[in-house]
C-alpha cells in the first residue's frame, strides 16, 4: 500500500469550515451548546481549538472532544439540558492589546422531561472559555 503524498492527506481540521468566519465569541459558544442539543457532532467539533480536537493527554482516556461530547450527551438525554447565555466575563489580551481569551457564563436549564419543570435552572451556572486562534474564536474549556 502506497503512502499518500501530503497534498492528498485529509486534515483533521476540516470541520472548522462548518463555521462561518468572523463569528463572535458568543456565537461560537452558542453553537457549541446548540450542537449538543441538536446532536451535531461535526459542528460541535468545529467550535473547538485545534489542541482540543486532537488532545490525547487527558487523565481520562480519549480526546477532550470525545469526553466532553459524551458528558454533554448524557446530561442532555437525562435532563433535556439546554443552555442560555447570561453574561460576558473577563477578557485577556495579548501584548498587542488584541483579545486572546474571553469567558462567557451560561445557565443550565431543564428540558421537557418527566418530573422537572422545563426551563428551570439545573444546578450552577457554567463557564465557557474561548480562545482567539488565528483570528477565529474557538472553545478552549467548557463546563456542562
Amino acid at each position: 500500500m502506497a503512502i499518500p503524498d501530503s497534498e492528498n492527506i485529509t486534515k483533521y481540521d476540516e470541520p472548522k469550515e462548518l463555521l462561518p468566519r468572523g463569528m463572535t465569541p458568543r456565537q461560537v459558544a452558542d453553537t457549541f451548546y446548540d450542537s449538543v442539543y441538536n446532536n451535531k457532532l461535526d459542528m460541535w467539533l468545529a467550535t473547538l481549538t485545534e489542541e482540543n480536537k486532537t488532545n490525547s493527554t487527558n487523565e481520562v482516556l480519549g480526546a477532550f472532544s470525545s469526553v466532553g461530547w459524551q458528558t454533554a450527551m448524557k446530561k442532555l438525554l437525562k435532563y433535556g439540558t439546554h443552555y442560555r447565555f447570561i453574561e460576558e466575563g473577563d477578557t485577556t489580551t495579548d501584548e498587542d492589546g488584541e483579545p486572546q481569551y474571553i469567558n462567557l457564563k451560561y445557565s443550565q436549564l431543564y428540558g421537557e422531561v418527566p418530573g422537572y419543570k422545563p426551563n428551570t435552572p439545573l444546578g450552577d451556572n457554567v463557564n465557557i472559555l474561548l480562545y482567539n486562534e488565528l483570528g477565529e474564536w474557538r472553545v478552549k474549556t467548557a463546563e456542562f
